[in-house]
Protein backbone atom coordinates (compact mmCIF):
# COMPACT_ATOMS: atom_id res chain seq x y z
CA UNK A 1 0.00 0.00 0.00
CA UNK A 2 2.95 2.31 0.54
CA UNK A 3 3.60 2.35 -3.21
CA UNK A 4 0.01 3.42 -3.80
CA UNK A 5 0.39 6.29 -1.32
CA UNK A 6 3.68 7.32 -2.92
CA UNK A 7 2.12 7.51 -6.40
CA UNK A 8 -0.98 9.24 -5.00
CA UNK A 9 1.15 11.86 -3.24
CA UNK A 10 3.16 12.51 -6.41
CA UNK A 11 -0.03 12.99 -8.37
CA UNK A 12 -1.54 15.38 -5.82
CA UNK A 13 1.73 17.29 -5.68
CA UNK A 14 1.68 17.63 -9.47
CA UNK A 15 -1.78 19.25 -9.31
CA UNK A 16 -1.19 21.60 -6.38
CA UNK A 17 -3.99 24.04 -7.21
CA UNK A 18 -6.62 21.32 -7.60
CA UNK A 19 -5.50 19.63 -4.39
CA UNK A 20 -5.47 22.92 -2.45
CA UNK A 21 -9.02 23.73 -3.58
CA UNK A 22 -10.29 20.31 -2.51
CA UNK A 23 -8.55 20.50 0.88
CA UNK A 24 -9.75 24.04 1.50
CA UNK A 25 -13.37 23.28 0.63
CA UNK A 26 -13.46 20.19 2.83
CA UNK A 27 -11.81 21.97 5.74
CA UNK A 28 -14.23 24.89 5.69
CA UNK A 29 -17.27 22.65 5.37
CA UNK A 30 -16.22 20.41 8.26
CA UNK A 31 -14.84 23.20 10.47
CA UNK A 32 -17.95 25.40 10.49
CA UNK A 33 -20.31 23.18 12.53
CA UNK A 34 -17.50 22.02 14.84
CA UNK A 35 -16.31 25.56 15.52
CA UNK A 36 -19.81 26.86 16.14
CA UNK A 37 -20.62 24.09 18.61
CA UNK A 38 -17.35 24.40 20.53
CA UNK A 39 -17.30 28.23 20.56
CA UNK A 40 -20.93 28.58 21.64
CA UNK A 41 -20.49 25.96 24.36
CA UNK A 42 -17.43 27.72 25.75
CA UNK A 43 -19.08 31.13 25.44
CA UNK A 44 -22.16 29.86 27.27
CA UNK A 45 -20.03 28.37 30.04
CA UNK A 46 -18.09 31.60 30.56
CA UNK A 47 -21.23 33.74 30.62
CA UNK A 48 -23.30 31.52 32.88
CA UNK A 49 -20.48 30.84 35.32
CA UNK A 50 -19.97 34.53 36.08
CA UNK A 51 -23.71 35.21 36.11
CA UNK A 52 -24.35 32.40 38.59
CA UNK A 53 -21.78 33.90 40.96
CA UNK A 54 -23.49 37.31 40.88
CA UNK A 55 -26.88 37.14 42.65
CA UNK A 56 -28.35 40.56 41.80
CA UNK A 57 -27.45 43.82 40.11
CA UNK A 58 -29.01 47.25 40.42
CA UNK A 59 -28.80 49.97 37.79
CA UNK A 60 -30.69 52.54 35.79
CA UNK A 61 -33.83 51.43 34.00
CA UNK A 62 -33.16 50.65 30.34
CA UNK A 63 -31.78 47.75 28.37
CA UNK A 64 -31.51 44.80 30.76
CA UNK A 65 -28.94 43.16 28.48
CA UNK A 66 -26.69 46.23 28.46
CA UNK A 67 -26.90 46.62 32.22
CA UNK A 68 -26.10 42.95 32.86
CA UNK A 69 -23.19 42.83 30.41
CA UNK A 70 -21.87 46.08 31.84
CA UNK A 71 -22.01 45.01 35.48
CA UNK A 72 -20.65 41.51 34.90
CA UNK A 73 -18.28 41.84 31.95
CA UNK A 74 -17.57 45.59 31.63
CA UNK A 75 -18.33 45.38 27.90
CA UNK A 76 -21.56 47.22 27.09
CA UNK A 77 -22.31 50.74 28.31
CA UNK A 78 -24.78 51.10 31.15
CA UNK A 79 -28.21 52.48 30.14
CA UNK A 80 -27.66 55.50 32.37
CA UNK A 81 -26.21 56.51 35.72
CA UNK A 82 -27.55 56.09 39.23
CA UNK A 83 -26.17 57.65 42.41
CA UNK A 84 -24.45 56.52 45.57
CA UNK A 85 -27.79 57.07 47.29
CA UNK A 86 -28.83 53.61 46.05
CA UNK A 87 -25.90 52.07 47.90
CA UNK A 88 -27.13 53.63 51.14
CA UNK A 89 -30.69 52.45 50.41
CA UNK A 90 -29.58 48.83 49.94
CA UNK A 91 -27.30 48.89 52.97
CA UNK A 92 -30.00 50.44 55.20
CA UNK A 93 -32.50 47.76 54.13
CA UNK A 94 -30.34 45.20 55.92
CA UNK A 95 -31.19 42.61 53.29
CA UNK A 96 -28.02 42.65 51.18
CA UNK A 97 -24.53 44.02 50.81
CA UNK A 98 -23.91 46.48 47.91
CA UNK A 99 -20.71 46.70 45.83
CA UNK A 100 -20.76 49.92 43.77
CA UNK A 101 -19.29 50.12 40.26
CA UNK A 102 -18.53 53.16 38.14
CA UNK A 103 -17.12 51.96 34.81
CA UNK A 104 -17.47 54.62 32.16
CA UNK A 105 -13.99 55.31 30.78
CA UNK A 106 -11.26 53.37 29.03
CA UNK A 107 -7.57 53.13 28.32
CA UNK A 108 -7.52 51.98 24.71
CA UNK A 109 -10.07 49.14 24.69
CA UNK A 110 -9.71 48.31 28.40
CA UNK A 111 -12.42 49.51 30.77
CA UNK A 112 -11.53 51.54 33.86
CA UNK A 113 -13.60 50.10 36.71
CA UNK A 114 -14.09 52.23 39.79
CA UNK A 115 -15.13 50.14 42.77
CA UNK A 116 -14.38 49.36 46.42
CA UNK A 117 -12.15 46.82 48.15
CA UNK A 118 -15.16 44.54 48.62
CA UNK A 119 -15.18 43.81 44.88
CA UNK A 120 -11.74 42.18 45.09
CA UNK A 121 -12.93 39.96 47.93
CA UNK A 122 -16.14 39.11 46.07
CA UNK A 123 -14.29 38.02 42.92
CA UNK A 124 -11.36 36.52 44.86
CA UNK A 125 -8.88 38.79 43.06
CA UNK A 126 -5.32 38.74 44.35
CA UNK A 127 -2.32 40.86 43.46
CA UNK A 128 0.42 38.90 41.68
CA UNK A 129 2.93 41.75 41.32
CA UNK A 130 3.24 45.03 43.21
CA UNK A 131 0.59 46.15 45.68
CA UNK A 132 -3.08 46.97 45.82
CA UNK A 133 -4.69 50.39 45.66
CA UNK A 134 -2.97 52.77 48.09
CA UNK A 135 -4.44 56.20 47.30
CA UNK A 136 -6.51 58.01 44.69
CA UNK A 137 -4.82 58.08 41.33
CA UNK A 138 -3.59 54.49 41.68
CA UNK A 139 -4.77 51.56 39.61
CA UNK A 140 -4.31 47.80 39.58
CA UNK A 141 -4.62 46.05 36.25
CA UNK A 142 -5.64 42.61 35.06
CA UNK A 143 -3.08 40.23 33.64
CA UNK A 144 -4.47 40.69 30.13
CA UNK A 145 -4.01 44.45 30.32
CA UNK A 146 -0.44 44.07 31.56
CA UNK A 147 0.43 41.67 28.74
CA UNK A 148 -1.23 43.70 26.01
CA UNK A 149 0.14 47.10 27.09
CA UNK A 150 3.47 45.65 28.27
CA UNK A 151 3.41 47.57 31.53
CA UNK A 152 4.80 46.79 34.97
CA UNK A 153 4.06 48.14 38.47
CA UNK A 154 5.39 51.67 38.72
CA UNK A 155 4.34 52.55 35.18
CA UNK A 156 1.55 54.91 34.21
CA UNK A 157 -1.68 54.74 32.21
CA UNK A 158 -3.64 57.75 30.97
CA UNK A 159 -7.41 57.58 30.69
CA UNK A 160 -9.13 58.57 27.49
CA UNK A 161 -11.84 61.26 27.55
CA UNK A 162 -15.34 60.01 26.94
CA UNK A 163 -15.81 62.65 24.26
CA UNK A 164 -12.81 64.31 22.64
CA UNK A 165 -14.89 67.42 21.87
CA UNK A 166 -16.23 67.87 25.40
CA UNK A 167 -13.81 70.38 26.95
CA UNK A 168 -15.94 70.86 30.06
CA UNK A 169 -16.50 67.22 30.96
CA UNK A 170 -14.07 64.42 31.77
CA UNK A 171 -10.37 65.20 31.82
CA UNK A 172 -7.61 62.62 31.18
CA UNK A 173 -6.05 61.26 34.37
CA UNK A 174 -2.52 59.85 34.47
CA UNK A 175 -2.78 56.89 36.83
CA UNK A 176 0.04 55.09 38.61
CA UNK A 177 0.03 51.33 38.06
CA UNK A 178 0.39 49.98 41.58
CA UNK A 179 -0.07 46.27 40.92
CA UNK A 180 -1.00 43.47 38.53
CA UNK A 181 -3.69 40.94 39.45
CA UNK A 182 -3.37 37.19 39.14
CA UNK A 183 -4.82 35.68 35.98
CA UNK A 184 -8.40 34.47 36.49
CA UNK A 185 -9.53 33.71 32.91
CA UNK A 186 -12.42 36.12 33.43
CA UNK A 187 -13.34 39.65 32.30
CA UNK A 188 -11.34 40.94 35.28
CA UNK A 189 -8.17 40.10 33.34
CA UNK A 190 -9.06 42.86 30.85
CA UNK A 191 -10.03 45.55 33.38
CA UNK A 192 -8.22 48.45 35.03
CA UNK A 193 -9.38 48.81 38.63
CA UNK A 194 -9.36 52.10 40.49
CA UNK A 195 -11.09 53.49 43.54
CA UNK A 196 -14.46 55.18 43.13
CA UNK A 197 -12.82 58.51 43.97
CA UNK A 198 -10.32 58.06 41.14
CA UNK A 199 -13.10 57.26 38.69
CA UNK A 200 -15.03 60.33 39.80
CA UNK A 201 -11.96 62.51 39.20
CA UNK A 202 -11.81 61.18 35.62
CA UNK A 203 -15.50 62.03 35.26
CA UNK A 204 -14.80 65.61 36.32
CA UNK A 205 -16.67 65.33 39.60
CA UNK A 206 -13.57 66.04 41.66
CA UNK A 207 -10.33 67.89 41.23
CA UNK A 208 -7.24 69.03 43.09
CA UNK A 209 -5.51 72.32 43.62
CA UNK A 210 -1.90 73.30 43.51
CA UNK A 211 -0.39 76.31 45.18
CA UNK A 212 0.95 78.94 42.83
CA UNK A 213 4.13 79.14 44.90
CA UNK A 214 5.02 75.66 43.63
CA UNK A 215 5.39 76.82 40.03
CA UNK A 216 5.67 79.87 37.86
CA UNK A 217 2.08 79.91 36.71
CA UNK A 218 0.52 83.32 37.28
CA UNK A 219 -3.25 83.41 37.85
CA UNK A 220 -5.17 84.81 34.93
CA UNK A 221 -7.75 87.54 35.29
CA UNK A 222 -10.60 86.28 37.40
CA UNK A 223 -8.62 83.22 38.54
CA UNK A 224 -8.10 82.91 42.28
CA UNK A 225 -4.85 81.91 43.91
CA UNK A 226 -4.69 78.11 44.39
CA UNK A 227 -7.41 77.37 41.80
CA UNK A 228 -7.24 74.47 39.38
CA UNK A 229 -4.68 75.17 36.67
CA UNK A 230 -5.73 73.60 33.35
CA UNK A 231 -2.29 73.77 31.76
CA UNK A 232 -1.13 70.15 31.68
CA UNK A 233 -2.60 67.77 29.05
CA UNK A 234 -3.77 65.53 31.89
CA UNK A 235 -4.43 65.48 35.62
CA UNK A 236 -2.06 63.53 37.85
CA UNK A 237 -2.32 62.72 41.52
CA UNK A 238 1.02 62.89 43.30
CA UNK A 239 2.14 62.53 46.91
CA UNK A 240 2.42 66.34 47.03
CA UNK A 241 -1.09 67.20 45.79
CA UNK A 242 -3.09 64.15 46.87
CA UNK A 243 -4.55 65.93 49.91
CA UNK A 244 -5.84 68.81 47.80
CA UNK A 245 -8.27 66.66 45.80
CA UNK A 246 -11.89 67.02 46.76
CA UNK A 247 -15.36 66.51 45.30
CA UNK A 248 -18.22 68.91 44.71
CA UNK A 249 -21.61 68.13 46.12
CA UNK A 250 -22.68 65.38 48.48
CA UNK A 251 -21.20 61.92 48.22
CA UNK A 252 -24.64 60.33 47.87
CA UNK A 253 -25.17 62.35 44.68
CA UNK A 254 -22.01 61.11 42.97
CA UNK A 255 -22.59 58.77 40.00
CA UNK A 256 -22.46 55.01 39.62
CA UNK A 257 -23.18 52.84 36.59
CA UNK A 258 -24.20 49.68 38.47
CA UNK A 259 -24.30 48.00 41.86
CA UNK A 260 -23.59 44.33 42.51
CA UNK A 261 -25.91 43.20 45.29
CA UNK A 262 -24.89 40.24 47.46
CA UNK A 263 -27.85 38.83 49.39
CA UNK A 264 -27.19 36.30 52.18
CA UNK A 265 -30.14 34.09 51.26
CA UNK A 266 -33.00 33.69 48.78
CA UNK A 267 -35.56 35.27 51.13
CA UNK A 268 -33.53 38.47 51.47
CA UNK A 269 -33.04 38.62 47.70
CA UNK A 270 -36.78 38.21 47.08
CA UNK A 271 -37.67 40.95 49.56
CA UNK A 272 -35.12 43.30 48.00
CA UNK A 273 -36.49 42.59 44.50
CA UNK A 274 -39.95 43.46 45.77
CA UNK A 275 -38.62 46.73 47.15
CA UNK A 276 -37.65 47.83 43.61
CA UNK A 277 -40.83 46.75 41.82
CA UNK A 278 -42.40 50.18 42.25
CA UNK A 279 -39.31 52.08 41.06
CA UNK A 280 -39.33 53.49 37.54
CA UNK A 281 -35.86 55.05 37.47
CA UNK A 282 -33.92 52.16 38.98
CA UNK A 283 -34.22 48.44 38.29
CA UNK A 284 -32.94 45.25 39.90
CA UNK A 285 -32.02 42.22 37.78
CA UNK A 286 -31.11 38.59 38.30
CA UNK A 287 -28.11 37.96 36.00
CA UNK A 288 -28.66 34.19 35.47
CA UNK A 289 -32.10 34.86 33.96
CA UNK A 290 -30.84 37.67 31.73
CA UNK A 291 -27.89 35.63 30.46
CA UNK A 292 -30.20 32.72 29.71
CA UNK A 293 -32.37 35.03 27.60
CA UNK A 294 -29.26 36.29 25.83
CA UNK A 295 -28.12 32.75 25.12
CA UNK A 296 -31.45 32.00 23.45
CA UNK A 297 -30.52 34.59 20.83
CA UNK A 298 -27.17 32.90 20.38
CA UNK A 299 -28.84 29.49 19.97
CA UNK A 300 -31.07 30.83 17.20
CA UNK A 301 -28.01 31.99 15.30
CA UNK A 302 -26.30 28.67 16.00
CA UNK A 303 -29.25 26.66 14.64
CA UNK A 304 -29.28 28.75 11.47
CA UNK A 305 -25.54 28.32 10.99
CA UNK A 306 -25.74 24.59 11.66
CA UNK A 307 -28.36 24.27 8.96
CA UNK A 308 -26.22 26.28 6.59
CA UNK A 309 -23.24 24.09 7.50
CA UNK A 310 -25.13 20.92 6.57
CA UNK A 311 -26.00 22.40 3.18
CA UNK A 312 -22.40 23.55 2.72
CA UNK A 313 -21.04 20.12 3.67
CA UNK A 314 -23.36 18.38 1.23
CA UNK A 315 -22.48 20.82 -1.53
CA UNK A 316 -18.78 20.42 -0.86
CA UNK A 317 -19.01 16.62 -0.87
CA UNK A 318 -20.81 16.78 -4.20
CA UNK A 319 -18.16 19.15 -5.53
CA UNK A 320 -15.35 16.84 -4.43
CA UNK A 321 -16.96 13.84 -6.09
CA UNK A 322 -17.56 15.84 -9.26
CA UNK A 323 -13.97 17.07 -9.38
CA UNK A 324 -12.73 13.56 -8.73
CA UNK A 325 -14.96 12.08 -11.45
CA UNK A 326 -13.84 14.70 -13.96
CA UNK A 327 -10.21 14.13 -13.05
CA UNK A 328 -10.65 10.42 -13.80
CA UNK A 329 -11.84 11.28 -17.30
CA UNK A 330 -8.85 13.56 -17.83
CA UNK A 331 -6.49 10.90 -16.49
CA UNK A 332 -7.64 8.08 -18.82
CA UNK A 333 -4.34 8.11 -20.70
CA UNK A 334 -2.43 8.03 -17.40
CA UNK A 335 -4.49 5.06 -16.16
CA UNK A 336 -3.99 3.17 -19.47
CA UNK A 337 -0.25 3.76 -19.21
CA UNK A 338 -0.19 2.39 -15.64
CA UNK A 339 -2.18 -0.63 -16.83
CA UNK A 340 0.30 -1.28 -19.66
CA UNK A 341 3.21 -0.99 -17.20
CA UNK A 342 1.75 -3.90 -15.28
CA UNK A 343 -0.48 -2.25 -12.69
CA UNK A 344 -3.61 -4.24 -11.99
CA UNK A 345 -7.02 -2.65 -11.79
CA UNK A 346 -6.91 -3.31 -8.05
CA UNK A 347 -3.63 -1.38 -7.75
CA UNK A 348 -5.06 1.55 -9.74
CA UNK A 349 -8.10 1.56 -7.45
CA UNK A 350 -5.80 1.62 -4.42
CA UNK A 351 -3.93 4.64 -5.86
CA UNK A 352 -7.19 6.52 -6.31
CA UNK A 353 -8.31 5.54 -2.81
CA UNK A 354 -4.96 6.69 -1.42
CA UNK A 355 -5.51 10.11 -3.03
CA UNK A 356 -8.86 10.46 -1.28
CA UNK A 357 -7.32 9.38 2.04
CA UNK A 358 -4.47 11.88 1.71
CA UNK A 359 -6.89 14.71 0.89
CA UNK A 360 -9.02 13.74 3.90
CA UNK A 361 -5.99 13.60 6.22
CA UNK A 362 -4.65 17.00 5.17
CA UNK A 363 -8.17 18.43 5.50
CA UNK A 364 -8.44 16.96 9.00
CA UNK A 365 -5.16 18.57 10.05
CA UNK A 366 -6.25 21.93 8.66
CA UNK A 367 -9.67 21.56 10.29
CA UNK A 368 -8.02 20.89 13.67
CA UNK A 369 -5.82 23.98 13.29
CA UNK A 370 -8.80 26.17 12.33
CA UNK A 371 -10.87 24.81 15.21
CA UNK A 372 -8.09 25.35 17.76
CA UNK A 373 -7.65 28.94 16.60
CA UNK A 374 -11.38 29.62 16.66
CA UNK A 375 -11.71 28.21 20.18
CA UNK A 376 -9.13 30.74 21.39
CA UNK A 377 -10.54 33.85 19.72
CA UNK A 378 -14.14 32.82 19.02
CA UNK A 379 -15.75 33.44 22.45
CA UNK A 380 -14.19 36.90 22.76
CA UNK A 381 -15.25 37.81 19.22
CA UNK A 382 -18.77 36.53 19.82
CA UNK A 383 -19.02 38.44 23.10
CA UNK A 384 -17.85 41.69 21.48
CA UNK A 385 -20.25 41.19 18.60
CA UNK A 386 -23.19 40.77 20.96
CA UNK A 387 -22.22 43.67 23.19
CA UNK A 388 -21.27 46.02 20.35
CA UNK A 389 -17.97 46.94 21.99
Amino acid sequence: MKHAFFLAWRNLNAGKLRSAILVGCLSVAVSLPIVMRVVVARFRNELTQRAQSTPLIVGATGSRFDLTLHALYFEANAPSEITMREVATIRESGRAFPIPIFAKFRVERFRIVGTTAEYFDFRSLKVAQGEGLQRIGDCVIGSGVAARLEIEPGGHLTSEPENAFDITGSYPLRMRVNGILEKTDSPDDSAIFVSLETAWIIAGRGHGHRNSSDDTHAPAAGEEEGSLVPVDPFTEVTDENVHSFHFHGKREDLPLTAIIVVAPDERSATLLIGQYLTRNDVTILEPPQIIEQLMQLVFRVERFLNGAAVVLLGTTATLVMLVFALSLRLRQNEIRTLFKLGCSRFMIARILLAELILIALVSAVLTAAVTATAVQIGPEFLERTLTGS
